[in-house]
């Protein structure tokens, strides 16, 4: 779980706790019940997104790795962009 999974989960509990006591009971209709109700939604909603978001971040970090290994393969598969021959020299070299 993460952090603010956690401070959502307490703040449900908490809430939902206080509002079963006596002094809590008549407030509690009004503020703290759904209070804990939206806490508890974000808490699940932030719960169950974590996996994707932590596939997005790996996802998002190993980018700028493969672009990296996609632009060195490509300087080895031929000749370098600043390097270009000439139409005589590649004439030259085909007839040999």
């Amino acid at each position: 779980m993460t952090k603010t999974s956690k401070i959502f989960l307490a703040i449900s509990v908490a809430a939902f706790s206080l509002s079963l006591t006596e002094g809590g009971g008549d407030i509690g209709w009004g503020i703290l019940r759904p209070l804990g109700a939206v806490a508890f939604v974000l808490f699940f909603i932030t719960h169950i997104v974590a996996k994707e978001v932590t596939q997005y971040d790996r996802e998002e970090r190993g980018k700028p790795e493969e672009m990296k290994r996609s632009r060195t393969d490509s300087h080895k598969a031929g000749p370098p962009p600043g390097r270009l021959q000439s139409s005589t020299k590649l004439r030259a070299s085909a007839a040999h």
